[in-house]
């Protein structure tokens, strides 16, 4: 009958707006970090194919990779529960040094990721890496105990370094990598003879792990 059948497309329609608030629920929880409230690795990822598929990446792109250091000290001495206090509290900072417009990524544990769009010149973009490493320089209290945060910057830009996003990330990693192996500073803008001391550390690892396995040492 005609009121059946209005019935059921009153019904179809209701159940389609209800499957796309569920979907948009869903995607808000993908593409949100659940601890700090930023945006999520999934969202970072999405940002990138983004910037890809415009054609081209703008030509005053940065990629920056944040690690937080000694989240593995705050959960040992006082509990994952002060580590999640931590990560909250630099989230905070990062957000608060970047300001408004732009973006935050929680990429993993420790890790956060910027993408840096608009800056004038290198000058620039090296005044914002200083502002985000003062603004983690900080001591916080944890649970009636001081904790000092501090954390390394890998940097890596377009086209300078990549025209490639995924390989610009790769990259930032590898600059983050050198920034925490350096005592001298906690910022690293990538070049390319990082990439061979990292093959050469990885060779001299797959020689190490082939003599132990075959009973050499």
């Amino acid at each position: 009958t005609l009121g059946a059948a209005l019935m059921f497309i009153h019904y179809s329609e209701f159940s389609q707006l209800a499957m796309d608030d569920t979907m948009t629920e869903q995607q808000l929880q993908i593409d949100t970090d659940a601890l700090t409230g930023l945006y999520s690795r999934h969202a970072y990822s999405k940002a990138l194919k983004a910037l890809d598929a415009a054609g081209a990446l703008p030509g005053d792109f940065a990629a920056f990779t944040i690690d937080i250091n000694g989240l593995k000290q705050v959960n040992d001495r006082l509990g994952h529960e002060a580590g999640d206090e931590l990560i909250r509290g630099a989230a905070a900072c990062i957000v608060n040094a970047l300001g408004s417009g732009r973006s935050c990524y929680r990429t993993g544990g420790d890790e956060f990721a910027l993408i840096i769009k608009g800056y004038k010149d290198e000058k620039e973009l090296t005044e914002r890496i200083g502002a985000f490493s003062n603004a983690l320089k900080n001591k916080v209290t944890i649970d009636d105990q001081s904790v000092f945060v501090s954390a390394s910057f890998g940097v890596a830009v377009y086209p300078k370094d990549s025209t490639n996003s995924d390989e610009l990330l790769r990259y930032a990693d590898i600059a983050m990598q050198a920034a925490e192996a350096k005592s001298d500073t906690n910022i690293c803008m990538f070049d390319k003879t990082m990439i061979h001391k990292v093959e050469h550390d990885l060779n001299i690892e797959n020689l190490m792990r082939e003599a132990i396995d075959n009973d050499l040492f």
